[in-house]
């Protein structure tokens, strides 16, 4: 193992599935938010939660001057507790950490 990456028998590294997952969801919420015309900057250094920075666009796409700060997830495990509105119509999905404080 180096830092948490298996070596093969013959040097080579492997990534993980999490890793691959974590990046397959960035990549998508990229697309979105690139889909309403909107800026996202992929974080990549440094991340200690915030995967990406948005530039936020009107519908003319022109810059309101705000910057959100996007922390993305992907798979099943962040998605196991669904909310839903009133009509049963999904909104979104709670996550509680398991720790008392974030790592």
């Amino acid at each position: 193992m180096l830092n948490g990456t298996k070596l093969t028998a013959v040097g080579y590294m492997q990534g993980t599935a999490e890793d691959e997952t974590g990046e397959l969801g960035v990549d998508a919420i990229s697309f979105d938010f690139r889909r309403i015309h909107w800026s996202p900057v992929v974080n990549a250094r440094g991340d200690l939660g915030t995967d990406m920075f948005v530039q936020v666009r009107d519908e003319q796409r022109f810059s309101l001057g705000l910057m959100v700060g996007v922390q993305a997830k992907a798979g099943p495990k962040w998605f196991k507790r669904p909310v839903h509105d009133e009509d049963g119509t999904l909104v979104g999905w709670w996550f509680y950490e398991e720790h008392k404080r974030p790592r």
